[in-house]
């Protein structure tokens, strides 16, 4: 082998580096030596750069991954002697990142409209006032849509709330009367229970008073769930600006961010590697993008759906119901049931058997629905399928 070749190993796998003076010269003879030596192709790194200083950027990505390697295998040993320190100082990670993770999951929701309303704005010239201009009317958008949501639910909401509130005292004391009319027809069994309950033993003072002791040493418990409470929640509102921040900075910056993305995936892993990562990552985004877009579409034609067939049956809360269902389908496979359960909840406030017609309505609904679902399931299962063999092959 050539005085400038060298051999590293790492976790089995032998990488190879190779160096010739001048572009003039061939590194052929040093390659061949390389893979005589069992080396594999993507593991070997040229540089024709003269051996005065070491401004060699193939030396620079090996240096790179080698540390990585070993630093990787550093970590993992960690875990595996200390796994107790090891999940804390995970946790403590997680907690740091999560806004940020967070984040990047809003910027790749919201770049879906971003997209749209940006190709709407090609008559504006200037790269950066378009950018911000989409960003700004996507936001408006999507607050408009929650403020729509929230009108239409919370007025119908407190209607419901109205209704349970006033027909639930009638349930308690039908159901009162009913029990004590039970009792006056079966006085036998009204005797039993007085027998067994024996409330006339009860020293009611000493339950008073030990019930009033009890709820005082419980008061301190109370106070402390209060203040972790408050602080949870403005730990939540805390990470929620930070996400949305990093979020618009996501979409301000996306290409940016890209490029970047790619310069440290490609020094870090091998060539053809980083293009099946690269190619996976481009198809997933385009899949999902398509995702979000058509089940977007199909909430707002299920909650129209609903509306007109509750219309057709006469059905109480019909905004409230549509809306809900809408809103619930978002979520993909469990949502819409979700929505079914609480819109049979409040129609069976008003009338039990306009709920079992809505759920059969519902279920009959879902099954129309599906026709549309295989053709998303297919194309996520290429991703997956394109996943797994990206893995195999990284191997």
């Amino acid at each position: 082998m050539h005085k400038n070749g060298k051999t590293e190993h790492c976790g089995g796998r032998q990488y190879g580096y190779v160096r010739v003076s001048s572009r003039e010269q061939n590194e052929a003879r040093q390659l061949a030596a390389m893979c005589n030596a069992g080396i594999r192709a993507e593991y070997i790194f040229a540089d024709k750069q003269s051996g005065r200083d070491f401004e060699r950027p193939q030396y620079k990505k090996l240096l790179r991954r080698l540390f990585l390697l070993a630093a990787g295998c550093l970590v993992f040993a960690w875990i595996l002697l200390d796994t107790e320190q090891a999940s804390s100082a995970a946790k403590s990670l997680w907690n740091l990142i999560s806004p940020f993770v967070a984040g990047a999951v809003i910027a790749f929701v919201f770049n879906v409209p971003m997209r749209a309303i940006e190709r709407q704005l090609d008559g504006i010239h200037k790269e950066g006032l378009r950018r911000v201009l989409s960003i700004v009317l996507t936001i408006a958008a999507l607050a408009l849509v929650i403020m729509f949501v929230v009108e239409m639910l919370a007025p119908q909401i407190q209607v419901t709330v109205a209704a349970l509130t006033e027909r639930i005292p009638t349930f308690i004391e039908q159901t009162s009367a009913k029990l004590m009319q039970l009792m006056d027809d079966n006085p036998d069994m009204k005797a039993w229970i007085m027998e067994v309950a024996d409330l006339e033993s009860l020293e009611w003072t000493k339950i008073l008073k030990d019930s009033m002791g009890f709820l005082g040493n419980q008061m301190s418990t109370v106070m402390g769930s209060a203040v972790n409470v408050i602080g949870s929640v403005t730990s939540g509102i805390v990470n929620l600006v930070v996400s949305i921040a990093f979020a618009i900075y996501c979409l301000a910056r996306k290409e940016i961010l890209a490029r970047q993305g790619r310069r440290i995936l490609y020094s870090l892993i091998p060539e053809k590697t980083g293009d099946e990562i690269i190619r996976i990552l481009r198809l997933t985004n385009s899949t999902f993008s398509n995702f979000i877009s058509g089940q977007c579409l199909e909430a707002c034609i299920l909650g129209g759906l609903f509306a007109v067939t509750m219309a057709i049956f006469r059905m109480p809360y019909i905004p409230l119901v549509s809306v809900i269902i809408a809103v619930t389908a978002l979520v993909p496979v469990v949502g819409a049931f979700v929505g079914c359960v609480l819109g049979a909840f409040f129609i069976l406030v008003d009338n039990p058997l306009q709920a079992l017609t809505f759920v059969a309505m519902f279920l009959i609904l879902q099954q129309h629905r599906q026709s549309g679902t295989p053709a998303v399931m297919s194309e996520v299962e290429k991703v997956l399928d394109l996943s797994v063999s990206a893995v195999l092959k990284i191997r």
